[in-house]
């Protein structure tokens, strides 16, 4: 079982799922990628401007910085989408277990009735 977080945008009476972790794998393996299918804008900048400093040094550096750029996205996606979330209006309801995010919804809404 796994962590989900359920978000509720009241001014759009709308609500989001998301599965709550610390790494995420997808971010890692796809880098910046990611960030765009997902639309995570902050971190798009963020890895634009590391990419771009990167070419200050050596291309031994340069490997060695992208590297640590590839693992530092997966450990800050989760941290920027939920950024992404709240600036969009997005507040967390409640953290529920379950197999997956439509069973996370299901269980949110029988404790909710």
């Amino acid at each position: 079982m796994a962590a989900y977080v359920i978000w509720n945008n009241k001014n759009r009476g709308t609500i989001k799922v998301t599965k709550k972790h610390v790494f995420n794998f997808w971010a890692f393996l796809f880098g910046i990628l990611y960030f765009i299918y997902k639309r995570v804008w902050v971190g798009v900048i963020v890895y634009l401007i590391a990419i771009a400093t990167s070419f200050l040094f050596s291309p031994d550096t340069q490997v060695a910085i992208d590297l640590i750029l590839w693992v530092l996205a997966g450990f800050t996606y989760p941290i920027l989408e939920e950024l992404q979330l709240k600036r969009e209006g997005f507040t967390p309801i409640k953290e529920i277990e379950a197999d997956d995010a439509n069973k996370a919804l299901i269980l949110f809404t029988k404790m909710d009735s």
